[in-house]
């Protein structure tokens, strides 16, 4: 009989800067995390870029992809218009109070993840992008694999850096069952 839930949380991360031209994809497009060792289901998913820094934030277009290559969420795109932001340090997370601010400016805190505009599709190899928003999107799956980041700039001019990579924190549930000998 399974009688309880135990949950398990686990941080990953990759430190690797991030560089955001003018127009066009990162470098590196995708930037990867490998996710190994965690059992059970995922409950929870949270995200954190470190040291974000773009002359023009609404041009950034952020999606992270399941390792199943298909389930994915946009964590930022057309939020913070026009105002620079230096190092900011954005976390997101489906239980934030809020969402990253339309016009800006965007500063340093934890989020819902943000599209202020239509469904974003990335250049591939990023998969079509969901139309629901949501880390939720992942609850359910298997944690393990490589889990993909793709930043893009959407319009020219205005160039960035993720100067100190990004996080990802994952919770799962693993189910506790008893047997009772007959």
């Amino acid at each position: 009989m399974c009688n309880s839930t135990v949950s398990s949380t686990a941080v990953f991360s990759n430190p690797e800067t991030i560089t955001i031209p003018g127009a066009g994809e990162s470098n590196p497009y995708p930037s990867t995390i490998g996710v190994t060792g965690m059992t059970g289901a995922i409950a929870k998913v949270t995200v954190t870029l470190f040291n974000l820094s773009h002359a023009f934030p609404d041009d950034i277009d952020i999606l992270l992809v399941h390792p199943n290559g298909t389930t994915n969420t946009i964590l930022m795109s057309d939020a913070g218009g026009s105002s620079n932001i230096t190092n900011v340090t954005l976390t997101f997370d489906d239980s934030a109070a809020s969402f990253i601010p339309d016009s800006g400016p965007v500063v340093s805190g934890t989020f819902k993840p943000t599209n202020y505009e239509a469904i974003e599709n990335l250049p591939a190899p990023a998969p079509p992008s969901s139309p629901f928003v949501g880390l939720s999107n992942f609850i359910g799956l298997a944690p393990n694999g490589p889990w993909r980041l793709f930043v893009f700039d959407d319009f020219g001019g205005s160039s960035g850096e993720i100067a100190d990579g990004w996080s990802l924190t994952i919770t799962t549930d693993n189910e506790v069952c008893t047997f009772t000998p007959l």
